[in-house]
């Protein structure tokens, strides 16, 4: 049985990160019981969880985040990928023009773009009228 001290001591060492093998060794308990009281505060695993931060702002995503998340937001999300260019995986640019006004626009294969941007979309589309509404 672990004291109530003990199980304090456990879960902050544990949430600093200290091994199991570790925090027995200080406590001088077993392993198996720093695991039952680690599992009980929702400290279980090798490691303590450590939260990720965003890629871009070093802000702490949220804990229920999905593993495969790097950013906080969405302006963080193309603020770094506009600064890293170099690593966008591009091939074979094709040069087509904007359907509405002109202007060239590099496609790539699997996506073939038509317009240049959403006001000129709204006027190829739905014509003058409608369009200058939206901008």
């Amino acid at each position: 049985m672990v004291s109530k001290e003990n199980k304090k001591t456990i879960i902050e060492m544990r949430k600093a990160n200290k091994s199991y093998d570790y925090i027995a060794s200080q406590l001088s308990l077993t392993k198996s019981a720093v695991q039952n009281v680690c599992r009980q505060a929702g400290l279980a695993g090798k490691k303590a969880k450590q939260r990720k931060r965003c890629k871009q702002c070093g802000a702490l995503l949220p804990e229920d985040a999905p593993k495969r998340k790097i950013f906080c937001c969405q302006k963080c999300r193309e603020d770094w990928w506009n600064k890293h260019q170099h690593l966008v995986h591009k091939r074979n640019p094709v040069i087509t023009y904007c359907k509405t006004c002109g202007s060239p626009i590099e496609n790539y294969k699997s996506y073939q773009k038509q317009y240049c941007n959403s006001h000129c979309f709204h006027m190829g589309k739905f014509g003058r009228d409608k369009a200058i509404n939206l901008k």
